[in-house]
């Protein structure tokens, strides 16, 4: 079976900053602060830096620390990796991760509740993807009615942009279509692959696996 694949949505991730007197300042006034210098703030001493496991999704930080811009500010950086939400979240509350690439929503979410953490870099790449058989319909939502569509990662970031994009086309995935949540995202594409789903809702670098298999098949 060959997919479709539909691009779905961008902006999924961010860079979320725990903030620290050698990297940035939150000032409340409208003058912007002065840049701090390795003068007038504490060296970081090790910067812990975390990106997710999913490739595409931590690719934005391949190589962070390589280029020699922080050498002033920080002597060392070390770079972790996350495989759910609940463990980036508690890694930035406990302030053991001074930046963390993670869903844009995360770090919104932290920040509504007092945790000191800023987006410094949104990245608007198409990550989001519905797979679907080969000759079914682009660009039509109305299509999806009555079809049985894994979404990966219930209750995060594929499955709320998913939710959004049909209800602003009029559609309700629970009520018109048969959803089926897969915590782990790798199983969606053998789901797909042996017909258990007629369609998937997945991140990147999933669907792009999914459409070399279906390729192979």
């Amino acid at each position: 079976m060959k997919t479709l694949r539909k691009h779905l949505a961008a902006g999924v991730l961010a860079l979320a900053l725990a903030v620290t007197t050698a990297l940035s300042g939150c000032g409340s006034g409208s003058e912007p602060e002065p840049a701090t210098t390795p003068d007038a703030a504490e060296i970081i001493d090790v910067m812990s830096v975390y990106r997710p496991e999913t490739l595409a999704f931590g690719a934005p930080l391949a190589g962070f620390g390589d280029q020699g811009a922080l050498d002033e500010y920080v002597n060392a950086v070390e770079i972790g990796t996350w495989s759910d939400v609940e463990q980036v979240k508690s890694l930035l509350q406990k302030d053991q991760a001074q930046l963390a690439a993670t869903p844009a929503y995360v770090a919104a979410n932290l920040y509504n509740k007092g945790v000191d953490v800023r987006l410094i870099a949104p990245v608007v790449w198409g990550m989001i993807f519905v797979l679907g058989p080969d000759g079914a319909p682009v660009g039509d939502p109305e299509s999806l009615k009555g079809k049985k569509v894994g979404v990966a990662m219930p209750g995060n970031m594929p499955d709320l942009v998913f939710q959004y994009v049909m209800k602003q086309n009029g559609i309700e995935p629970a009520a018109d279509m048969e959803i089926v949540g897969v915590e782990d995202a790798r199983q969606i594409v053998q789901m797909l692959a042996q017909g258990d789903i007629e369609y998937a809702v997945v991140h990147e670098h999933l669907a792009t696996l999914a459409t070399i298999k279906a390729g192979e098949a």
